[in-house]
């Protein structure tokens, strides 16, 4: 079969082939798609912790009719358990009025242990990030249980909330990470035509996202089956901005703060959204939390992509990867630290490439200079003097086959005048166990979605407003 797999950092495309005996099947027969976005899934989400062992799981409703299913939960019927969210990451609360960018007095985080006194701003591509070091040097694992996931046989279902299980739980799960629970179609054949498509429910963050199939016998794929622009949300765009300057050229904004007027909404990752960042004092800021985009600086810059799974080698600066056409222009920028050499070195973003989502762009510029030759955080430039406090690149996750992850969703671009873009949403998950033979000529994708452009609405200049895209557009 030609398999059109994306690879980009917002993927998450798994395909298990396997001669394991299930009673069950096949069970839901032959079912050939009939249209496009065709939701096969049912949804309902975990309300009680459940341990390795338990083999009786709590949710919301265990009826999940809907999609193909026209009946109730029933024995045989197969869900898969995972947690979207859940994840610690490195950050701490700072109340100091010795405010690093002259706003308004804390909260507002930094990463750990750098407080103001010890320049946190050198250090803010830490902040976020999931596996660091503690006050005592301790390594710190913040995944928790997020990513964890299983498929199991339903053994029965109990009143309107308890499915028991034909087996006991391999991993652990904690219900306030976002535990969902999706019903697996079991089919015997499945045939997607060209011109159909098979989708899931968008990712609301209790349930969605997530298309899982099984298949007892063929998987023909002539259309496609898409989890694309299904994962996490991005950076929702606010109306609040502050006005940068050309006194301190080398300011640096908040990693993270409660007050929209210090800079743009995050993008949602494994940490979690509004309400996990909320609870840090942290749903706007440049910083990006876990695999979400930073959301962009004032002023007018644009919010950093989201990520997923790095396996490599280099460290993580929050800068992306550099288009080389414009190397004359990185050359002239800076990259802090290098990523390839001691953490407190500085280096020019030339060929400096960094794992995880890209930065956002430029702070505003009131001023034609030349970019080729004048770079950035110049009082030429006038305005915010083109600083670079555009959103920080999601942070890249660590590879692990127990584990599955949406991609991040990129932050929202920073604007003062109605025109900024908010951050686009990360590929979703397609989950399929095919038995037999994988055939056809289509697609099978899990991409993440582009960030909204400056100026979304394209509304034309006009003689009072005669400048349009001035604000920050939002990560992808």
């Amino acid at each position: 079969m030609k398999l059109k797999l994306f690879s980009g950092f917002l993927l998450t495309i798994l395909i298990l082939n396997t001669s394991q005996t299930l009673a069950q099947r096949g069970k839901d027969g032959d079912y050939v798609v009939g249209g496009t976005n065709q939701i096969v899934n049912t949804y309902t989400s975990l309300t009680v912790d459940a341990a390795v062992g338990a083999t009786s799981i709590t949710v919301a409703n265990n009826g999940m009719t809907g999609g193909v299913f026209g009946s109730a939960l029933a024995p045989g019927d197969l869900i898969l358990i995972i947690q979207m969210q859940g994840a610690s990451i490195n950050c701490e609360t700072y109340t100091s009025t010795a405010n690093p960018s002259g706003g308004a007095f804390g909260p507002y985080t930094v990463p750990l242990p750098y407080t103001f006194a010890y320049t946190w701003y050198d250090h803010i591509h830490e902040w976020g990030e999931l596996n660091w070091f503690g006050y005592f040097n301790e390594p710190y694992n913040g995944y928790n249980n997020s990513g964890n996931y299983e498929q199991v046989e339903v053994q029965s279902v109990s009143g309107a909330n308890i499915i028991n299980l034909q087996c006991g739980l391999t991993k652990n799960y904690t219900a306030s990470g976002h535990v969902q629970i999706v019903r697996i179609p079991r089919f015997n054949n499945l045939t997607v035509p060209a011109g159909t498509s098979i989708t899931p429910n968008l990712w609301n963050g209790v349930s969605g996202g997530i298309v899982g199939i099984e298949v007892d016998a063929d998987l023909t794929v002539n259309g496609a089956i898409s989890a694309d622009a299904a994962g996490f949300r991005g950076g929702q765009l606010d109306a609040v901005g502050n006005s940068g300057g050309t006194s301190n050229l080398a300011e640096v904004r908040f990693a993270g703060t409660h007050l929209p007027a210090e800079g743009s909404e995050k993008g949602e990752g494994i940490h979690g959204y509004h309400t996990e960042l909320d609870a840090i004092y942290s749903r706007y800021g440049i910083s990006a939390a876990s695999n979400g985009g930073g959301g962009g600086g004032y002023q007018n810059t644009g919010g950093g992509g989201g990520s997923n799974i790095y396996n490599g080698a280099l460290r993580y600066t929050g800068t992306g990867v550099p288009n080389p056409t414009y190397n004359v222009n990185w050359a002239l920028d800076f990259c802090y630290p290098n990523n390839n050499s001691d953490p407190q070195s500085y280096s020019s973003l030339n060929g400096n490439v960094s794992p995880g989502g890209g930065v956002g762009g430029y702070a505003l510029s009131q001023s034609d200079q030349n970019e080729n030759t004048l770079g950035p955080r110049q009082a030429a430039w006038g305005g915010d003097a083109r600083k670079s406090n555009g959103g920080r690149g999601g942070h890249p996750l660590t590879y692990d086959p127990a584990r599955m992850f949406f991609g991040g969703g990129g932050g929202a671009g920073d604007q003062d005048s109605g025109q900024g873009g908010a951050g686009g949403k990360g590929g979703g998950i397609v989950f399929l166990t095919v038995y037999g033979n994988t055939t056809g000529s289509g697609t099978i994708s899990a991409n993440g979605e582009n960030g909204q452009q400056t100026n979304p609405s394209n509304t034309a200049p006009s003689f009072t407003s005669p400048r349009k895209g001035n604000d920050g557009a939002g990560g992808g």
